[in-house]
């Protein structure tokens, strides 16, 4: 045994030089510590003088090759698998092979390059401190761009401030620079980072120890508690979720001057504990990061969140927090901003001056197979892509593959992982686990979450598949390629997407389209979707159901009973003040209007298999017969749900599932109260209001692996919830119901429900191009005669399960024009009867409909809706 001797006289350690996995190379320290064997430790990309050393282990002290034993070979062989490096990526090289693909699968494609941009620096109103100046320096940061240097300077002028851009434009850089330097400032200021999600908080704490200038001393789990030493002070900062030990919890509430949260933990433990009294009574800076993601009920919680929170802070003599929040571009940031916070006066930075290398985007339209002439599934599309363009001689370019479920991610990740092993002609079991392939999903436990992390950072993983989880901005490395598998639902979420890849050299993005009509529209007309303005994102900060829960937690957190001069930081209208608790509340989740949690646990050792899910996604993905898979692809199924308990039962499979399910539901709607009734000139009533739904699960499908096949299950008792929400709803006039019946053959009672659900399908397709919402948001309505609405023709939309708060008021805010973008969508379709690519929507009944007929229902509101007031609209 060698034991790693240098001819220098060093043993027991060495540094291992690797260009297996990428050309520009890597290198690990390898030892031997005290009482143990020979240990590897994480790769990391070479650097200094290791960059012209060949694969070898060298001595860290002389820099000389150390002779391996045999033993020690087999240790420390890199046995990963080869991957592009994003210097040496070409996009160039990818887009003729997409083409040549394309040709080949009969697709459509589009190619649009995004040119250069040169950066564009700004100016301090003040000098930096020398010490902040030569943090910048070892960063490699000389000049401040633009945007970066004018939220600095709004910072300490003590504004509030909203900065709106693109993604990897430096925003971290933009509020850690001026937060930083008035904690220096004030040793007595605290700050508050709040990131919509665990994965983004997680590496935000790394991204803030780049300032670290000394020596700090480590006292807890640096997964959670960090120091940084700077201009001579120890700052100590941390993530304090609901993952967090109690040490570190302790710990962080007694001396972290940075907390790394997020809204739950906010709501469910900070604002009430007794222990962070004194931190709030400091508080200087609070940061919202991704503030497009607060949207419906979700943002709508939010805002009453934050609203408590200065709440306390006033109370403890503090009323002079500094909100720094950051979006991706939307419509309006500030009145977003506003009504999150509650404050009227921000100041919005949207001047990006950040630099852009040259990429370039495809949209790719699956041809349509032979068998039974429809389109194909983007998936075959998708994984086609992998097979011929993602490996390039046996190297694999690092790539992000976008799903919009968390079924649909585990699927693909099933069939890519097979598809490249076989390729790259690999064994199965050298790419079981995190290797090659990984899936990453929000809904994650915190161990596999790190896991699946740090096997991307150290280039086990080439490809990760995920859901929207990792559109935000999460450092993931060197990535090149983005696939997005369908159109994530607004023009700010494809924006994040293209935007994980080529921030350290030249990136492609991909993204497939589906066969459904909003999609199809874009597709066929790609300059709209390119040049089109920002979508709305929209929250109600005075939702009468949520705003007496939130006074109630409030009247919790300040240990008093609250008063009118409370509530009146919350709403200007009349409320009742809440009754006195004898027992401590029990706080809801903010990801739901309400309801309980369920726990998924394995019928064996009762292992936990997901921590939390609301009552709605309990029903829709974990009903009875239904398929799940964790992290490590191990398949449950679920065996039974327990509603006195709250508990999941599954059980774990002992071989590979043959299929993966689908639920079927349905709902039934009936009318609480109408807010508001509007004539649309003799066309059609516009009613708002209050619905009551009840939501059934009915059955599932079977969808069985490499087959076409779907099993329907009936559920043997049906899955039921019930819950109220907002809704906007057109009664349709006769003069409209004539003029659709005009352009029938035959003006049947059926026949023009099947005009009025077609015209319901378009307008529902389209909202996403005005109002950013997805199918948990916003769900639609219509019939020639619905029971519920007194029998009249009708077609509405109302909050999804996540309660729609504020969207369905954004809806019918911007009718008009969601109105005229049906029509286009309907008259633009080059089919003769309609198809999928208008008037067919996926889930619905798609029998009977009428083109024709929704296009003069459709024209005929267009061009009433023009003679409406739209002050009226925003009225409530």
């Amino acid at each position: 045994m060698a034991y790693l001797a240098c001819v220098c006289g060093e043993m027991m350690k060495g540094i291992q030089i690797s260009r297996h996995v990428l050309e520009s190379g890597e290198y690990r320290r390898v030892e031997y510590p005290i009482a143990s064997g020979l240990t590897t430790y994480v790769w990391k990309k070479a650097e200094g003088w290791m960059k012209t050393k060949s694969d070898a282990v060298y001595c860290e002290k002389c820099h000389s090759e150390i002779d391996i034993a045999p033993q020690e070979e087999v240790v420390i062989a890199d046995v990963r698998i080869p991957g592009v490096h994003s210097k040496e990526f070409k996009s160039v090289n990818i887009t003729t092979k997409l083409k040549e693909l394309s040709e080949k699968e009969e697709a459509n494609i589009y190619v649009h390059r995004m040119e250069a941009k040169e950066p564009v620096y700004g100016q301090l109103d003040q000098e930096l401190p020398d010490e902040l100046e030569h943090v910048l320096s070892n960063m490699g940061i000389a000049q401040l761009y633009s945007h970066q240097a004018e939220t600095y300077n709004e910072v300490r002028k003590g504004n509030h401030v909203v900065l709106v851009t693109q993604t990897a434009s430096g925003k971290t850089l933009s509020y850690n620079l001026p937060v930083l330097q008035g904690l220096i400032e004030n040793s007595q200021a605290h700050a508050l980072y709040l990131f919509p999600t665990k994965a983004l908080a997680d590496d935000q704490l790394d991204q803030l120890f780049r300032w670290n200038r000394g020596e700090n001393s480590q006292q807890g789990d640096e997964w959670y508690e960090r120091s940084i030493n700077i201009a001579g002070q120890d700052i100590s900062y941390g993530r304090f979720d609901g993952d967090t030990p109690l040490g570190s919890r302790r710990r962080l509430m007694e001396s972290g001057r940075i907390l790394f949260s997020n809204p739950d933990i906010l709501h469910f433990t900070l604002l009430k504990s007794p222990e962070m009294k004194t931190y709030f009574s400091k508080l200087k800076y609070v940061v919202i990061d991704e503030m497009h993601l607060y949207r419906g009920a979700f943002g709508t919680h939010v805002s009453m969140v934050l609203r408590r929170l200065r709440s306390i802070c006033a109370e403890l003599g503090n009323s002079h927090i500094q909100f720094i929040l950051c979006s991706a571009t939307i419509n309006k940031p500030e009145q977003l901003a506003a009504s999150l916070t509650g404050l009227s006066s921000f100041s919005v930075i949207d001047n990006d001056g950040s630099h852009r290398q040259e990429r370039s985007l495809i949209f790719w339209n699956p041809g349509f197979t032979k068998d039974t002439g429809l389109r194909k599934a983007p998936l075959t599309d998708a994984l086609a892509i992998a097979e011929n363009v993602l490996v390039q001689n046996q190297r694999v370019v690092r790539s992000i593959i976008f799903q919009g479920s968390r079924l649909q991610g585990k699927v693909a990740d099933r069939y890519m992982k097979d598809v490249l092993r076989k390729k790259l002609k690999l064994k199965k079991e050298k790419v079981q686990g995190l290797r090659l392939t990984a899936f990453y999903n929000g809904m994650m436990a915190p161990e596999e979450r790190k896991q699946v992390i740090a096997a991307i950072k150290e280039s086990e993983v080439h490809i990760v598949l995920s859901t929207n989880a990792l559109e935000v901005g999460i450092d993931l490395g060197e990535l090149s390629f983005a696939l997005i598998v369908g159109y994530p639902g607004s023009k700010a979420a494809f924006s994040q997407q293209i935007g994980r890849v080529g921030r350290n050299g030249e990136g492609v993005s991909v993204m497939i389209f589906e066969d459904e009509p909003l999609q199809q529209y874009y597709m066929n007309n790609p300059t709209h979707f390119l040049e089109k303005a920002p979508e709305v994102v929209r929250i109600d900060p005075e939702n009468r159901l949520l705003l007496s829960l939130h006074l109630a937690y409030l009247q919790e957190d300040l240990g008093r009973e609250i008063n009118e001069q409370d509530v009146a930081l919350f709403t200007k209208e009349k409320i009742d003040l809440p009754e006195k608790q004898e027992e401590p509340l029990e706080r809801c989740s903010l990801r739901s209007v309400g309801g309980p949690q369920y726990t998924v646990i394995s019928n064996k050792r009762n292992e936990v298999i997901v921590e939390s899910v609301d009552e709605w996604i309990a029903h829709r993905d974990f009903h009875e017969g239904a398929i799940f898979w964790n992290t490590n692809s191990k398949a449950f199924r679920m065996d039974s749900i327990n509603k006195k308990t709250n508990e999941v039962i599954a059980i774990p499979l002992s071989g590979e599932a043959e299929y993966y399910t689908q639920s079927v539901h349905m709902d039934t709607i009936q009318i609480n109260d109408e807010n508001q009734v509007l004539s649309v000139d003799e066309a059609a009533e516009l009613v708002d209001g209050n619905l009551k739904i009840k939501r059934s699960v009915v059955s599932f499908l079977k969808n069985y692996f490499h087959s076409r096949v779907s099993e329907p299950v009936s559920l043997l008792y049906p899955l039921v919830s019930s819950f109220e929400t907002e809704g906007v709803w057109l009664l349709l006039k006769n003069k409209t119901i004539e003029k659709v019946r005009e352009v029938l053959t035959e003006g049947t009672e059926k026949h023009l429900d099947g005009a009025i659900r077609a015209a319901e399908h378009a307008i529902l397709s389209v909202i996403p191009d005005t109002v950013i919402c997805d199918a948990r948001d916003i769900s639609a309505f219509s019939s020639f005669a619905m029971s519920g609405f007194d029998n009249q023709p009708v077609i509405g939309f109302y909050g999804g399960e996540s309660g729609g708060m504020g969207i369905t008021q954004a809806v019918k805010e911007h009718l008009e024009r969601i109105i005229r973008s049906a029509h286009l969508l309907v008259s633009n379709c080059s089919c003769k009867g309609g198809c999928p690519s208008c008037i067919q929507y996926p889930g619905k009944d798609n029998t009977g409909l009428s083109k024709k007929g929704a296009e003069a229902l459709l024209l005929s509101l267009e061009i009433s809706f023009q003679s409406i007031d739209k002050a009226v609209l925003v009225c409530r």
